[in-house]
């Protein structure tokens, strides 16, 4: 009896102890879809050097046509269940998470998709969810935010715990006046983009990349974060000020 999903542990889930009939290729495994297209076959992506035969969705979609995409679909579904995964998502889930047997030809495929293939798939989830109902968008767009949150928190908080960053945490920290704020600006700027470039690169988007005043805007906003999280006690609106003064 195939195992379910969710009995494989992360450790267990190799070549050397998953039974071969758990896992043959479609070509290999009895037709549980009589009327499926010859082409299913031809099209299957994998290789045995643990690459992919990469066919774009949308040429795909032009040579089988949107009936055919069903039963091929359907078929590929079918066998991911026989070969005890509880579903095509678990399935999915486990190929870019699971440890495999290294240099195996799952764990070649799974490294060169994590490196090359993965960001394709989800630009083209990302792009597509928006053609989606609000009720199928929203759990996708919800996860994509958090992910999105727990990466900026984590950016800001390395940079707090980083003792060689050279940054003005509070407002008693910034230089002189008198020293020229345009190399001020540019040493925070160095250090932004080196220390938290996913924070800068959200912040320059918000404040428009074709505005002249985007990086500036962009300083002053992450040093504000800084200032704050470095002493919560800070007065708000004098912290403001101050740092527009010294900074622009």
């Amino acid at each position: 009896m195939p195992l379910l999903a969710s009995q494989i542990s992360t450790t267990a889930l190799t070549e050397d102890n998953v039974t071969h009939n758990q896992f043959r290729t479609p070509q290999s495994l009895p037709d549980v879809n009589p009327g499926l297209p010859p082409a299913a076959a031809s099209t299957w992506p994998a290789s045995s050097n643990g690459t992919a035969h990469h066919i774009p969705v949308t040429q795909y979609h032009e040579t089988v046509g949107n009936e055919s995409i069903s039963h091929h679909y359907q078929y590929v579904i079918d066998h991911v269940k026989r070969a005890g995964f509880e579903s095509f998502d678990a399935l999915v889930s486990g190929y870019y998470t699971l440890s495999f047997t290294r240099n195996s030809t799952a764990d070649r495929a799974q490294k060169a998709s994590r490196a090359k293939r993965l960001r394709s798939v989800l630009e083209s989830l990302h792009k597509h969810s928006k053609e989606w109902t609000k009720w199928e968008a929203r759990g996708f767009q919800e996860q994509t935010v958090q992910a999105a949150e727990g990466i900026y928190v984590a950016e800001l908080g390395e940079l707090q715990l980083d003792s060689d960053v050279n940054i003005y945490g509070t407002v008693d920290d910034l230089p002189p006046i008198e020293i020229q704020k345009s190399q001020v600006l540019q040493n925070l700027q160095r250090q932004y983009e080196n220390k938290v470039p996913n924070l800068w690169a959200l912040f320059t988007e918000l404040a428009g990349a074709s505005s002249p005043h985007t990086e500036d805007a962009t300083i002053l906003s992450l040093t504000l974060l800084h200032s704050i999280n470095t002493n919560p006690e800070l007065n708000l609106r004098e912290t403001i000020i101050n740092l527009v003064d010294r900074l622009l």
